[in-house]
C-alpha cells in the first residue's frame, strides 16, 4: 500500500489525528454562556427536557422518534450529557423558540414580536406556509364570528384538529 499514507509503521491515518479536535476544544474552553457558564458546564437534562416540552412529547423515546431517531438516542444524550446542538437548531427554527431559552433557560420561551411570526412559518412546506398565510389573512381580515365559524368548519372536517385542540386544554 505504498503512496496511500500507511507507508511506515509510525504512520497514522489522518482520522485519527487527534490533535486538531484538542485545538477545537482549546478554543471554546473560555467561552461563557449566559451567567458565567462555558460551553461544557451546560447539562443536557434540562436541555433534553425544554425540547421535550416544545415538541410536545412526554418521553425520551417520543422525542428520538420526533427527529427521526432510534429508540435509545435520546436516552443516549442524557447518559452522555451531550447537548444535541443540531436536533436544537431544528426545533427552534420549526417552533419558534428561543435558542437562548432551549439552551441556556434564560429569557422568554417565545421571541417578542415579528421574530415569533418570522419563525412561525411551519418548517419548508409550501402548502403549510400557504395555510399559515391564509389564517393570518383570514384573522385579520374577518370577524370573530367568522373565526368562529371557520374553526367550527376544521374541528368538523379534520378530526386530528378536534383531538388536538381537546389536548390542548388538558
Amino acid at each position: 500500500m505504498l503512496g496511500m499514507g500507511y507507508d511506515g509503521p509510525d504512520v497514522s491515518h489522518n482520522s485519527q489525528n487527534t490533535r486538531n479536535l484538542r485545538d477545537c476544544n482549546t478554543r471554546y474552553e473560555g467561552i461563557t454562556q449566559g451567567e458565567g457558564k462555558t460551553v461544557a458546564d451546560l447539562n443536557a437534562g434540562p436541555i433534553i427536557d425544554r425540547m421535550q416540552q416544545v415538541a410536545d412529547v412526554r418521553t425520551d423515546i417520543a422525542l428520538g422518534a420526533y427527529f427521526g431517531h432510534g429508540t435509545s438516542t435520546v436516552s443516549g444524550w442524557r447518559t452522555r450529557n451531550k447537548v444535541p446542538y443540531e436536533e436544537c437548531v431544528i426545533l427552534a427554527k420549526r417552533k419558534g423558540v428561543s435558542l437562548d431559552w432551549l439552551l441556556l433557560g434564560l429569557g422568554a420561551m417565545q421571541p417578542a414580536g415579528d421574530a415569533v411570526a418570522a419563525n412561525d412559518t411551519a418548517g419548508d412546506d409550501e402548502r403549510v406556509r400557504r395555510m399559515v398565510a391564509f389564517l393570518r389573512h383570514w384573522s385579520a381580515t374577518s370577524s370573530s364570528d367568522s373565526t368562529v365559524w371557520l374553526e367550527m368548519q376544521f374541528a368538523r372536517t379534520v378530526p386530528e384538529y378536534a383531538e388536538w385542540v381537546a389536548s390542548r386544554k388538558k
